[in-house]
């Protein structure tokens, strides 16, 4: 959810080492940058409870299909519907 809303994920580190990747994991807190910003305040909750870092307030994936956010909106369906127009490939 948050890479589809914000385009980048969540967890990100410039390096190719393990030891980076992991400490950045450890010490991940939400509000480190400000890419949520302009999202709406369902979005940014939404997010927000998924990547809660505490496992007993954290919302299950499945519990996201009944958020706010999702309001009126039957998720289990969604793969049915039409995809968006079609776009014609760039020319080279």
């Amino acid at each position: 959810q948050y890479q589809l809303l914000t385009g980048k994920p969540p967890i990100w580190v410039d390096s190719e080492r393990e030891e980076d990747l992991r400490s950045r994991i450890v010490t991940f807190r939400l509000d480190d940058g400000q890419a949520l910003e302009p999202l709406p305040d369902r979005a940014r909750a939404l997010i927000g409870r998924l990547l809660e870092a505490e496992v007993a307030r954290r919302l299950p994936v499945a519990g996201a299909a009944e958020d706010a956010f999702f309001e009126g909106v039957d998720v289990f369906s969604l793969h049915t519907r039409p995809r968006g127009p079609e776009v014609a490939a760039a020319q080279r």
